[in-house]
């Protein structure tokens, strides 16, 4: 029985992780590495910045700074492709000798299905997608396209795995500081959006390439966030005995705490309990037709660890 778990577990991990990545990848390569398009400023006609793709943060950015540094007179069409698969691969052995073996299995799928399905994206059936998404103003893109690049990682960050690439030195630095991973994130991939002025690129397409950072940061932070916000209840009533009844009968655990009245000194029951957002009107109706003068706390959290929430052993420092 606990192997059949096991293997469904594993099964479920895998297609999370096939999710996670194939929209980083569907985001990065239409919305910024292969990009084809025109911010005009002006009224002449040589008021125009030709994109020749949008700066972005992680390994995209870097490979797209490393081809117009050193690959500019290159005939490939798939030489960013190419650099991102290099820099993937390089980074996912640092993440072996850093952060172990069980981290490295789980990122290895990442290593391997990300470059496959970035090349993949790259093929002329794809053409038309891409010229629809080429008629977007750089700003939208920018924009759109860290969102879900967020959205992607995030997902991914929630089983303890990697996208691989850029974020294993954030994950690295995360191990040892347990700076919040989205904050990591915007310092790494801004410094890397700003180095882009060594290769040239224009303070518009910097501004842009930050822009994509930032919100690139804000999906991973609610992406964390979703699913696991929580209340946190306090209620001190008489009819405390039917009111822990019925909470219980919610499927949710509670500890039954002696308080006294600081004013009063009457000794009271209260009830502490933590329940899911789902259950948040359920909790409130509950007290309200049991006992309409109960003492009632709540307070939402989003850091929540054990059964039914986080596995808090992917947060340890061991």
């Amino acid at each position: 029985m606990i192997k059949k778990i096991n293997i469904k577990k594993m099964i479920t991990n895998f297609l999370i992780i096939l999710v996670g990545n194939a929209l980083l990848a569907f985001c990065s390569s239409f919305f910024f590495v292969n990009y084809k398009g025109n911010y005009v400023y002006g009224t002449d006609p040589s008021d125009v910045i030709p994109f020749d793709g949008i700066l972005l943060g992680g390994t995209g950015g870097l490979s797209l700074i490393l081809e117009k540094l050193f690959f500019t007179s290159s005939n490939s069409e798939f030489i960013v492709e190419i650099i991102i698969t290099i820099v993937t691969w390089c980074f996912f052995f640092l993440g072996l000798i850093f952060l172990g073996k069980k981290f490295a299995l789980q990122t290895l799928v990442s290593t391997i299905v990300y470059p496959i399905i970035l090349f993949f994206f790259k093929l002329d059936i794809f053409d038309g997608l891409r010229e629809h998404i080429q008629v977007f103003n750089p700003t939208l893109c920018s924009i759109v396209g860290g969102l879900g690049m967020g959205a992607g990682c995030g997902i991914v960050y929630r089983i303890g795995g990697s996208t691989g690439g850029f974020d294993i030195p954030g994950l690295i630095i995360n191990k040892f500081t347990r700076i919040k991973l989205s904050l990591i994130f915007l310092v790494m991939d801004g410094i890397l959006v700003a180095l882009a002025f060594v290769a040239q690129y224009s303070l518009y397409e910097v501004v842009i390439g930050l822009l994509s950072v930032v919100f690139y940061s804000i999906a991973v932070d609610m992406t964390q966030k979703i699913g696991n916000e929580a209340y946190y209840c306090d209620i001190i009533s008489e009819k405390w005995a039917e009111i822990n009844e019925k909470i219980l009968a919610l499927d949710r655990g509670t500890t039954i705490v002696d308080v006294t009245g600081g004013y009063t000194n009457n000794q009271r029951k209260m009830i502490k309990t933590l329940v899911g957002k789902n259950q948040y009107l359920q909790i409130l109706d509950i007290v309200k037709n049991t006992d309409p003068n109960a003492f009632m706390s709540l307070s939402r959290t989003s850091e929540v660890f054990g059964e039914g929430y986080r596995d808090i052993t992917k947060f340890s420092n061991k």
